[in-house]
């Protein structure tokens, strides 16, 4: 039953990737429910032995059957059709802002749930506005834009890569966009009151590091501790780019993972139900300290399963609930399949380690324990995203194990020192010093190394375009060779224990 229910799911996921990027009509969608019900005759008509195929195939056209047709109701215009007749013309627009701002360089980008249009009520449509510096907005904010109306389009990046950038912004139900319009604030304080509160604690606890950790440091602590990278100058986001560790300033499960288990390593001492809740209490500390965002939630669920994964004697079974979980990420939003990097990373980093460290560490059986799981966790995750790294950014960096090695050691000690300076700072500066002092220091030791290793010749090489398919066919392959591997290592250990 397990495996016919593991052949649905992956059925599942392959019918949400192909309409994700085929369109195609309700017509085809009933043709896998044809047959589906077809295998079931075969499956009746071969009772015995074959009958375990056919129920697999079954399971698997149901779950492309059901995930096309989950992708397909999700695919749907986006915001009120009056807003797509105001496309490319001046428009005015009012609503709440439902998320916090995000500062970059001398902008800012705020997302407005927009109500109304010329003073005309609409269905509520999502808008995503880049907006001047100043002056600076806040979650819950009732604010009046009037700019040019525009539709999300694809880019190409620096790396010759092309974005697809209305696919990602539809993934969080974003239609449109506006670049620089006159932004008017007609109220504060609305929102959610519990978001609204813990954003506002947020900005405490980032002013207070600011005020006590000089610069760039400070701007390395706010990212490593709740993901804010606003203040990184792009000298040094190089830096981290091209030694393979910016993923410790970014929300994703890529850090939050790397983390928590350095986080278990330092308290391998104490017993494993105490040590396994304090990194599950550090994972909740930091959802709720970033705002309990999508990202964030998302990466924290990653990183909670490989908690349970990386400490728990079943492991298989671990495997299936990462499976499981991303089902239920995917059915609820599958948007986010195809066009959500940072959960593609955030699942392939979280499977590398449930897959690949403890196989890796027993290479590393000669150096000393907590450096070897911590080589083996970084090597794991880096092998397993590589591909998909390599297709977004072009770029191989050959620095990175080494990177990964002498810096994430120091991510906790930053982190841990991080929160203390910015809870304490909230209350007061001076009682934040000394905590303020260690972060400060572990941050410009992170920001020295990772400077001083980009220097070294070719840390980093150009990488030409891979396409897609490419991609997709290296991880298929990937999977059934570790398919096939686990599945005669568990025919092997069955049969020992027939014999014996």
């Amino acid at each position: 039953m397990a495996r016919v229910i593991g052949w649905g799911m992956a059925g599942f996921f392959v019918g949400v990737w192909a309409r994700s990027f085929f369109v195609f009509g309700w017509p085809t969608i009933g043709f896998f429910g044809l047959l589906a019900g077809t295998m079931v005759l075969l499956a009746w008509f071969f009772r015995g032995g074959r009958h375990i195929h056919f129920l697999v195939l079954t399971a698997c056209f149901i779950g492309i059957m059901a995930g096309s047709a989950r992708f397909a109701l999700s695919d749907v215009p986006l915001g009120d059709v009056t807003l797509r007749t105001s496309l490319g013309s001046d428009a005015v627009l009012e609503g709440v802002i439902i998320r916090e701002p995000k500062e970059s360089g001398k902008s800012q980008q705020i997302l407005v749930s927009v109500s109304a249009i010329s003073g005309a009520a609409i269905e509520k449509s999502r808008v995503l506005v880049f907006a001047e510096r100043f002056p600076q907005f806040a979650y819950g904010d009732v604010v009046r834009v009037s700019g040019v109306l525009l539709e999300p389009e694809p880019f190409e990046t620096d790396n010759g890569r092309t974005f697809d950038y209305r696919g990602y912004l539809a993934k969080d139900n974003i239609g449109y966009t506006m670049s620089f319009p006159d932004v008017e604030i007609m109220e504060r304080g609305g929102g959610n009151v519990v978001l609204r509160t813990l954003f506002a604690g947020k900005r405490k606890f980032v002013d207070a590091l600011f005020r006590t950790i000089p610069e760039p440091a400070a701007s390395l602590v706010a990212g490593v501790t709740i993901g804010v990278d606003e203040g990184l100058p792009e000298r040094i986001e190089d830096a981290l780019r091209t030694t393979g560790v910016v993923h410790i300033v970014v929300l994703s499960g890529y850090n939050v993972t790397l983390v928590s288990e350095t986080i278990l390593q330092i308290l391998r001492a104490l017993p494993q139900i105490v040590s396994g809740s304090v990194a599950a209490l550090g994972i909740f500390a930091f959802a709720l300290v970033t705002g309990l965002s999508a990202t964030v939630v998302r990466a924290s669920l990653m990183a909670g399963i490989a908690l349970l994964a990386l400490h728990s004697r079943r492991r298989y079974n671990i495997a299936r609930g990462l499976f499981a979980a991303a089902f239920f990420m995917v059915a609820i939003n599958p948007k986010i399949l195809a066009f959500d990097v940072s959960f593609q990373l955030s699942f392939l980093a979280t499977l590398g380690l449930i897959t690949f460290s403890a196989p890796i560490a027993r290479y590393f059986h000669w150096i000393p324990k907590i450096p070897q799981e911590i080589l083996a966790a970084t090597l794991a995750t880096q092998i397993t995203v590589l591909p998909l790294l390599l297709f977004q950014t072009g770029a191989l960096s050959l620095i990175s194990p080494v990177a990964n090695l002498l810096i994430l050691p120091l991510v906790p000690m930053a982190m841990f020192a991080g929160f203390a300076t910015g809870f304490l700072g909230i209350v007061s500066d001076w009682l934040a010093l000394p905590a303020a002092l260690i972060s400060g220091g572990f941050g410009s030791a992170i920001l020295t190394t990772a400077s001083g290793l980009a220097q070294i010749p070719f840390a980093s090489l150009p990488v030409p375009h891979i396409p897609g398919i490419v991609i997709f066919g290296v991880y298929m392959l990937s999977g059934m060779a570790v398919f096939w591997k686990q599945k005669r290592r568990s025919e092997s250990i069955s049969s020992e224990r027939q014999l014996s």
